[in-house]
């Protein structure tokens, strides 16, 4: 938990599941953050305090 939020930190080097998730996505960017059906590929502060107002 950070700031109040919780969130998952998953590390595609090291999880295949969550490399094989970006896979099949088509999501070739990291940062990819998922907050509820929205993601978001890149840092994008303002965008995610949007999602999680």
């Amino acid at each position: 938990m950070q700031k109040g939020i919780n969130f998952e930190e998953r590390n595609i080097n090291e999880d295949p599941d969550a490399r094989r998730e970006l896979i099949k996505r088509r999501i070739m960017g990291v940062p990819t953050i998922f907050v509820d059906d929205e993601i978001i590929v890149g840092f994008d502060k303002k965008r995610l305090e949007q999602l999680l107002q």
